[in-house]
């Protein structure tokens, strides 16, 4: 498997040697796991726009047990763990700084956002797991109780970003997003039983417009 990015990189799970990073002219590379360590499985989830930073998880035997924890390998070969072995990774920020996933430590899993330097940090109790960022992670997107949201972390201001009749219940997701955070793409339900949801794409300071709608033309035609 692999993504690329800027057409050089790309990143991948072998299943006999590791993860893996592709460099054009350079070929395969084996991501190792910390010194030391029994490395059992490990699987890299995201990458970062430059291709420098890649995440994931890294499963090491630890004693009698095995404990998978969220990792970032670094393009010098280094590798940086983060201690918690209750966390999953969804997502990476374009610039490999920022990672958003959940805890499974409690009964029910709890969205978090872990930023380096900074470490982990949990979503308000209204907002499910983020499912797109933007480039620096300070903006994110995804379902919560109200439907699809944009969350601006720093200023600490939530958004729902489709009318409310649109869709049932809470059946809409922010899915995509830009890089500045100021245009998300998502889709949404009108009842628990549609099997092909419907997109839409919202912009900052226009709203969201319904994608059949826009181009029923198009489509009929």
């Amino acid at each position: 498997m692999g993504f690329p990015t800027m057409g050089v990189w790309w990143w991948g799970c072998c299943i006999l040697r590791g993860v893996y990073r592709w460099r054009l002219g350079r070929g395969i590379e084996y991501l190792a796991g910390p010194p030391g360590a029994i490395v059992v499985e490990s699987l890299v989830r995201g990458v970062s726009a430059d291709g420098s930073i890649v995440a994931g998880h890294i499963t090491l035997r630890e004693g009698d047990r095995q404990r998978t924890y969220v990792a970032r390998w670094f393009a010098d070969g280094r590798i940086e763990v983060i201690p918690d072995h209750w966390l999953r990774m969804h997502h990476l920020s374009p610039d490999g700084r920022v990672i958003t996933g959940e805890d499974h430590r409690y009964y029910f899993s709890v969205p978090f956002r872990w930023v380096e330097g900074m470490g982990i940090h949990y979503f308000p109790p209204q907002l499910g797991m983020a499912r797109c960022l933007s480039y620096d992670g300070q903006i994110l997107g995804g379902n919560g109780s109200r439907g699809a949201y944009r969350w601006k972390v720093r200023e600490g201001v939530i958004e729902w970003l489709g009318p409310p009749d649109w869709f049932y219940r809470n059946f809409a997701s922010a899915t995509a997003m830009s890089w500045d955070g100021k245009v998300v793409a998502g889709w949404y339900a009108r009842n628990e039983m549609e099997n092909f949801p419907l997109g839409f794409v919202w912009r900052e300071g226009v709203g969201a417009v319904d994608l059949y709608e826009a181009f029923r033309g198009f489509i009929m035609a």
